[in-house]
């Protein structure tokens, strides 16, 4: 009995010695397998690691590159995040707009820097007197947007120039034209003062001639000066301007012209007792050649012309309502009235309008045209309240931008 419990026990250590020896070799067989496989993912590890590096030493150049590149931008770059605030700028950005800026609230910064309310894909005055264009684009990967600053002053300033430089070109191609027009003014006033120095001459005579030749040098005069109101076009120097002063002035120059040709011209309404900034002195003639421009429309037989001139305040602007009640604008006509040297009277010069739509370009203003053949003509020009003059690092002077102003056939 105690042999048989002996062989059986035996049996059983040695085939829990079998079992465990069975086992032992599969973790052997399993530890060479996992060796092999973690052998094989450090060498993968090590070569992603190396990739990694590679591409992060890449990152890091074209970072550094960018960094420099932003560096030596003449432009502005700024990055606003989703919270409105700068996180990211470059030099030129910190030299327009000033510091502090990282980290600041971009409203914030914008009503300290600019000139104006809008800050955004438009053109903007700095405090400085520099003028900027702004445009911005979202951010693709996260919430916020990158503004990019670019100033244009000397640009304006070229254009300016480039526009100056073509009156004058234009004038030059017309010498011969306006040579020819002034000759005959002239001649008549002369042949009206020969015939002041006869001595048979009665007193009624003396004073028919007389007028006559003053009348002849009226338009003599009103020719030079519409020349010269062109050739100078936006160079204005910037002023206070008082609006009753304005058109006070306004009405006593062109009174004898006015009544020389029967028209009469009414102020309607009040005019507001402010101030704004632009050239006296332009804004005169520039009024003046639309009050005598409605003054000669009227047609032979026809009754006098009534012009009436209206003034108000609004959205930042000093409006000029200029209306007469001649014989209207053609459609054929109205496209056209501005350009230099276009005339549809055989006594004009073609520059009245022309004059008029550069001092209102210098102004930075608007103008709108209410006309239909028959019905009279209404010219509605708008002027800014505030303009600033700018002035160039060379050290040159302009008063504003130069573009084409605003103009809307009704």
């Amino acid at each position: 009995m105690t042999q048989t419990q002996n062989e059986k026990t035996e049996q059983q250590l040695e085939g829990a010695f079998n079992a465990f020896t069975q086992v032992s070799e599969q973790l052997v067989l399993a530890y060479s397998v996992l060796e092999n496989q973690v052998t094989k993912l450090n060498s993968e590890l090590n070569a992603a690691r190396s990739e990694r590096l590679v591409h992060l030493a890449e990152k890091e150049r074209i970072a550094c590159r960018l960094e420099s590149l932003l560096t030596a931008l003449p432009g502005g770059v700024v990055v606003i995040d989703g919270e409105g605030r700068v996180a990211e700028c470059n030099p030129a950005a910190t030299a327009m707009l000033g510091e502090p800026l990282l980290g600041e609230l971009w409203n914030s910064v914008a009503k300290r820097a600019f000139d104006c309310d809008t800050v955004t894909d438009i053109e903007v005055l700095l405090r400085s007197g520099r003028r900027i264009n702004i445009t911005s684009s979202h951010l693709d990967s996260e919430p916020g947007k990158i503004l990019l600053l670019q100033d244009i002053t000397e640009q304006r300033a070229l254009q300016q120039s480039l526009e100056h430089h073509r009156r004058l070109s234009s004038m030059g191609e017309m010498v011969a034209s306006l040579a020819h027009q002034v000759r005959t003014p002239l001649s008549s006033a002369l042949l009206y003062c020969t015939n002041l120095k006869r001595d048979d001459l009665d007193p009624a005579s003396q004073k028919k001639f007389a007028e006559k030749s003053i009348a002849r040098l009226h338009q003599l005069n009103h020719m030079v000066s519409d020349m010269l109101g062109f050739a100078k076009g936006g160079n204005t120097q910037l002023e206070q301007v008082n609006l009753g002063q304005l058109i006070s002035d306004l009405k006593t120059s062109v009174a004898p012209l006015l009544a020389e040709r029967e028209a009469q011209l009414t102020i309607k309404g009040h005019v507001p007792e402010i101030n704004f900034t632009g050239n006296h002195q332009a804004l005169m003639n520039a009024f003046q050649n639309l009050v005598i421009n409605a003054s000669q429309s009227r047609l032979v037989d026809e009754a006098n012309v009534h012009i009436t001139l209206e003034t108000k305040v609004a959205e930042q602007q000093v409006i000029f309502k200029i209306t007469d009640d001649g014989p209207g604008i053609s459609s054929a006509h109205i496209d056209r009235i501005f350009e230099p040297f276009y005339t549809t009277r055989n006594t004009g010069t073609g520059l009245g309008l022309a004059v008029v739509r550069a001092v209102i370009l210098s102004h930075n203003g608007t103008i709108k045209i209410e006309s239909a053949k028959g019905k009279g003509a209404t010219f509605i020009l708008g002027i800014p309240l505030n303009m600033k003059a700018d002035v160039l690092p060379s050290g040159s002077y302009f008063t504003a931008p130069q573009k084409t102003p605003k103009v809307e056939v009704a």
